[in-house]
């Protein structure tokens, strides 16, 4: 390669020679720590049969681990641009895939990254009564949130929420009296939440339905290692349809694929704005120090 390279210099001039296979093995040795070290780079407009250079960056981070785990060992950068991320399902990385690397993620200088567990949707209206829209959604997985422009909405709830109420945002005894549960047609995937009568901490119920004389069917209420009756006042319940009466408000109603909203004086937002939470965990890590 050397011969190659300084086939043009005259054999006459040994000194001249010397110096330049001297400067030429510096070079090499100074530069090859950074060709050592890997840079992948990410970006949402990228491709993943792109290479991930900073000219053709890949588009999910799972492609860049892809990429990292068939790297040479050393040192390896993945590189995010500028923008939101979101992974369909949870990103695990393993020690043992990365034996003899150091894997370190960054964003790209100060680019502004998000790695979001949402989901965004494309939704198409309809009037469904005369303060509540509607629209078609199959989402395909349980979700507890809506997000519209990055702000959490609220689930239909009773009472209505409350920003300034000390306990729950907001809380009546009544809300599961019978008069209240006859009125609701099918409770089913609803939720109570009460503290405890002492307030030593809160119970949570998933409603599985209700009985003909109005009493509810429920699961849960183990978050609690004090046996206790509910709070007779700090208690609220959402998640049910009927409840759907307050601006900002949502229901999504499972078995008929159709959410609910209740538009605040801002009207209906573009359905681009539109998130609910996806993923329970967005990175998981596997592995302890011995691997």
């Amino acid at each position: 390669m050397l011969k190659n390279m300084f086939g043009n210099i005259k054999k006459t001039d040994d000194n001249m020679f010397r110096s330049s296979v001297l400067l030429a093995l510096l070079s090499v040795f100074f530069i090859s720590p950074a060709l050592g070290q890997k840079v992948i780079y990410v970006a949402p407009n990228g491709s993943n049969q792109h290479t991930g250079s900073l000219q053709r960056p890949i588009a999910t981070m799972r492609q860049a681990l892809l990429l990292a785990k068939k790297a040479p060992r050393g040192k390896i950068d993945i590189v995010l641009r500028a923008g939101v991320y979101y992974p369909d399902t949870t990103i695990v990385i393993r020690s043992k895939d990365f034996q003899h690397k150091t894997i370190r993620i960054k964003a790209f200088n100060t680019e502004k990254v998000v790695i979001s567990g949402a989901h965004k949707v494309n939704l198409k209206w309809y009037k469904h009564s005369p303060h509540i829209y509607a629209a078609k959604l199959a989402l395909g997985f349980v979700t507890d949130a809506m997000y519209i422009n990055g702000k959490p909405c609220v689930m239909a709830r009773y009472p209505n929420y409350d920003a300034s109420a000390r306990v729950f945002n907001g809380t009546a005894p009544d809300a599961i009296s019978t008069a209240r549960v006859k009125g609701w047609s099918n409770p089913e995937g609803g939720f109570l939440h009460a503290l405890h009568s002492g307030e030593w901490g809160s119970f949570h119920y998933r409603f599985t339905g209700k009985n003909m004389d109005g009493t509810l069917t429920m699961q849960g209420g183990w978050q609690n290692n004090r046996p206790s009756p509910l709070h007779a006042q700090f208690r609220f319940v959402e998640n049910i349809f009927e409840e759907l009466d307050a601006p900002g408000e949502w229901y999504y109603h499972k078995a008929h694929q159709t959410l609910y909203y209740y538009p605040t004086s801002e009207g209906l937002i573009d359905s681009g704005a539109i998130e609910f939470s996806k993923l329970k965990t967005i990175l998981h890590l596997v592995g302890n120090a011995s691997t």
